[in-house]
């Protein structure tokens, strides 16, 4: 049976976080207001609020605290039967984090190392978290049944679902773990540690039972409803506890983000190789943040992360923002309605027989969303980095180069062969089925890239993967600024050499190359140890002055395949200089002929799929410059192979216009005059 998400690309969030202590707030609520806006707004699907981030509820509760302003006013039937009477879908939204059970219940908060709540007492935050392993688990259950039981919903959306800002120290965690394992806390964080592994082990099994305890009350009460969870705490690392098993109770992938054009490239196809189901929803706020209020992004940037979201099969979600009195500014729904009366003319191409077309993967491993510079950090402090890891960087770098690309998790492991090249760039916590996967992948002809710690953790003093990689692993440089210097075996170095090699910001793994490898580079040095500041050789840069014979770059060959392994993390470089390198060892890599050809400008995304439901590939041409307006571009050519297909028609969409090709072994090719934001091009094969 066909579900409500397979065919909805235009959603829409307000989010709802109002205090009660006004009776002035939510007084002006209107939900037939809301209902046109959305109207005006062309949204297929409405995500509406029923408990926001302070716990605060807007329907007669029978457990926790309802708006108290709304004088037992129960507002979310009012405008779920508004939104029926439009035929809109309806997703009811719910809010794990509470403020109200946090002052309420205090045997449930969540806690640090000294006992104190986390956000409101320790860090004087407004937001109030609370552990699902105290009685705050039953609360949600009965919340979750409550909803689903009394009201007419397609899905229902959890927000706010995990840790944020550390480990929880509750006597509850303590209790549970010490009965799950006979073990005390761990005092520190050390991810080289097989105890402090297990315990974070614990912490996602945890989280992932609390995720599926949600799931089935809700399936309990209405089995045929979607439930999903929000997945952008993942970018937090392993602190937050996301992991393979709370993803599979989740229906559709979805999650706000808020960075740049190659971020939302990256995190809408991490989310679909994460997917049990397609399409993903990829969520953003009509502000440049959720901080701001009234500063709304121009609509050029809207109209892109669209077109952004479209081009890569997603679903596209708007945040609005309520204000206290229960309004929103009306005027951002005129600019919407607009962007999606012309963007819902793609819709009908999209959907979930759609394969992506890629030479190159970035395997994003859950397990290496951390940090090793957390080591040594106090169990329960405020840790909140996002794992230092250049994925998106990748990304930036694989669009400019107009190399196309996908990303494979442990989630679709049978997808590796589709690929010519797998990125590993430091996930240093493979764990055994993920490294035998990848070593069975490369066995039977795939290429891979993999750069510095990739597999060492769970490899007992060395790699897992080091008989492919072919170097043994032997330590790290103390140097936080080293070198890439080529030995003069691959020809892609220009213009660095051995005397003025590439510069890495960054230490460098030590290893011994076997002696069926190919170094291609070796460290170099700088004269003087970066940090001290008395002893060096320039003190503004630190030049190289100490070549090693340690590698720095290796080639080796694998059964059928090959892996490139590099010491130091030359993807994570930003410049130019280093990421025209990186691209050219990819392509070394590379054996067959390119899913595409085309001369696109660096800002500009080829993206195809192919639809063998319906005997076409869809290529999509998303021109999405960091400074908008966008320039527009002309004469860009493009060359699909078409992998042995014959060739019918190519059709500029929506309008499926016939256009002008020329075939030319194995590539059917043809020209974009001009793309302002967005084009689409159906490729139709016998």
């Amino acid at each position: 049976m066909e579900k409500w998400y397979q065919h909805s690309f235009r959603r829409n969030l307000v989010d709802m976080h109002i205090s009660d202590s006004d009776p002035f707030y939510m007084s002006q609520y209107d939900p037939i207001q809301y209902v046109n806006n959305l109207i005006t707004a062309h949204i297929d699907t409405a995500i509406l609020y029923a408990g926001n981030c302070l716990g605060i509820c807007f329907w007669p509760t029978k457990v926790g605290h309802m708006h108290s302003s709304l004088q037992g006013r129960d507002i979310l039937h009012e405008v779920i039967t508004e939104c029926r009477k439009h035929n809109l879908g309806v997703i009811v939204y719910f809010n794990i984090w509470s403020r109200w059970a946090y002052d309420t219940y205090p045997e449930w908060r969540c806690r640090d190392e000294h006992g104190k709540g986390l956000f409101v007492e320790r860090d004087g935050n407004r937001f109030g978290m609370c552990c699902s392993n105290t009685g705050y688990a039953n609360y949600v259950h009965e919340q979750v049944q409550d909803l689903v039981s009394n009201y007419d919903m397609d899905g229902l959306w959890i927000d706010m679902i995990g840790w944020f800002g550390g480990v929880c120290c509750c006597e509850s965690c303590r209790s549970r773990y010490l009965r799950d394992t006979g073990h005390l806390f761990p005092e520190r964080v050390d991810w080289r540690d097989p105890a402090w592994r297990t315990f974070q082990e614990h912490r996602e099994k945890w989280l992932a039972e609390f995720a599926g305890m949600i799931r089935q009350s809700a399936l309990t009460c209405k089995s045929d409803i979607s439930v999903t969870f929000n997945t952008a705490n993942m970018w937090t690392g392993k602190f937050g506890g996301i992991s393979d098993a709370f993803m599979c109770q989740i229906d559709y992938p979805a999650g706000d983000f808020y960075g740049d054009p190659a971020e939302q490239s990256f995190i809408c196809k991490t989310l679909e190789s994460l997917a049990n189901h397609k399409p993903v929803e990829f969520m953003t706020s009509l502000c440049p943040t959720l901080d701001e209020h009234t500063t709304r992004k121009p609509k050029e940037l809207l109209e892109a992360q669209v077109y952004a979201s479209l081009a890569n099969n997603a679903a596209f979600t708007f945040i609005d923002a309520m204000d206290p009195a229960g309004t929103v500014n009306p005027s951002i729904y005129q600019t919407m309605g607009e962007i999606f009366l012309t963007s819902s003319e793609y819709e009908k191409y999209l959907g979930v027989g759609l394969v992506r077309q890629a030479d190159i993967a970035i395997f994003v491993d859950l397990n290496s969303l951390a940090d090793m510079q957390d080591n040594g950090k106090v169990v329960g402090a405020y840790i909140h980095t996002e794992p230092n890891l250049p994925l998106q960087n990748i990304a930036k770098t694989l669009i400019s180069n107009n190399i196309p690309y996908d990303v494979v998790t442990a989630h679709n492991l049978d997808c590796l062969k589709n690929y010519q090249v797998v990125i590993l760039s430091d996930m240093f916590m493979l764990k055994l089925r993920e490294a035998d996967a990848l070593r069975r992948y490369v066995e039977l002809g795939g290429m891979l890239y993999a750069s510095k710690n990739t597999s060492l953790v769970h490899g007992n003093g060395d790699f897992l993967l080091s008989d492919v990689f072919g170097v043994t692993y032997k330590g790290e440089t103390t140097e936080c600024i080293t070198y890439i210097a080529p030995t003069g075996r691959f020809d892609g170095f220009a213009p660095f050499t051995a005397a003025y090699p590439m510069a890495l910001t960054a230490v460098q793994t030590l290893v011994e190359a076997a002696p069926d490898a190919e170094i291609l580079a070796t460290v170099t040095l700088p004269f003087t140890p970066p940090n001290d500041p008395y002893i060096y050789s320039s003190a503004i840069s630190n030049p190289p002055g100490k070549p090693t014979i340690s590698p720095a770059i290796v080639r080796h060959t694998f059964g059928q395949g090959q892996c490139i392994y590099i010491a130091g993390r030359l993807e994570a470089m930003k410049f130019d200089a280093q990421s025209v390198i990186f691209a050219r060892l990819l392509r070394s890599l590379m054996t067959q002929s390119p899913r595409f050809i085309t001369n696109a400008p660096k800002p500009v995304e080829v993206i195809v799929y192919d639809d063998t439901k319906s005997k076409r590939f869809i290529v999509s041409v998303l021109n999405f410059q960091d400074k908008l307006p966008n320039i527009p571009v002309y004469n860009m050519k493009i060359a699909i192979n078409l992998q042995g297909k014959t060739l019918n028609t190519i059709m500029e969409l929506p309008f499926e216009k016939p256009i002008s090709w020329i075939f030319e072994v194995n590539y059917v090719r043809f020209t974009v005059e001009k793309v302002e934001t967005f084009m689409m091009f159906a490729i139709n094969y016998k």
